[in-house]
């Protein structure tokens, strides 16, 4: 069977270079804002007309290299398989062939942070949620509950206190935990105790874009990642500095 491959992560990386440029001139603070007794320069919910669309952006150039990556792996070791199958003069597929074949159409096909975390704890044996370090973790994950929300127009609900211990739906339950966690990051980082001021903040684009390079430098030598079909997103993403053309 033949295929034509499209890497999308570079082409997205290269949409998000030109959308911070124009948020960079059009959104910058200027006028400062009054809360509270105190001047604030960047907060300002105009930047939700950019800032949205670079936060869902950035989650899936963080998933495609990291899936790209791993896809390309699970590859090269079919290649090996198939290698040593007319080595050994079969004629047919192995089983292990036909088992690391099957793997790699799920990564390429099965779509999902989560779904990724665990192919990449299976394959290369490493866990994300715990090898890597704090902040960017935290980040990361706060931004694919954020993309979750962006990416299909939904509502995104500000819970306002712990989920109740009587919540029955599992499935429920483990999302607002997601989202009470996600408020209580952005508090921390922005500093407001409301979610969407502080997704209101000119820097968010930016602070997630820093983290989430944090996160993949961490994962290049877990993972023992050197990508090939997906080296430019990977280069392109670490050379990258917000706000600034430098693809």
């Amino acid at each position: 069977m033949h295929f034509k491959g499209f890497e999308t992560s570079f082409s997205l990386l290269q949409a998000y270079e030109r959308l911070a440029l124009e948020y960079k001139q059009k959104q910058k603070p200027h006028d400062p804002i009054s809360e509270g007794g105190k001047v604030r320069l960047s907060q300002n919910y105009g930047n939700y007309r950019y800032s949205l669309a670079l936060l869902n952006l950035n989650a899936s150039i963080v998933e495609g290299a990291l899936r790209s990556a791993l896809s390309e792996k699970i590859w090269d070791e079919v290649e090996e398989q198939v290698k040593l199958g007319i080595s050994q003069g079969r004629t047919s597929k192995g089983p292990m062939e036909i088992l690391l074949f099957r793997f790699q159409m799920e990564v390429d096909g099965q779509g999902g942070w989560t779904k990724l975390k665990e192919q990449y704890a299976l394959w290369a044996n490493v866990e994300f949620d715990k090898q890597i370090s704090p902040a960017p973790r935290e980040a990361v994950e706060v931004l694919f509950v954020l993309r979750n929300v962006l990416a299909h127009g939904g509502a995104l609900l500000h819970p306002t206190e712990a989920v109740p211990d009587d919540v029955k739906d599992d499935a429920v339950a483990a999302w607002y935990r997601k989202l009470q966690r996600a408020r209580v990051y952005l508090e921390k980082v922005f500093g407001h105790d409301d979610v969407f001021k502080n997704l209101s903040e000119y820097s968010v684009p930016e602070h997630f874009l820093e983290q989430s390079k944090l996160y993949l430098k961490e994962v290049q030598p877990l993972a023992q990642i050197t990508p090939f079909r997906g080296k430019q997103t990977w280069d392109g993403l670490m050379d990258y500095h917000f706000g600034y053309s430098s693809l």
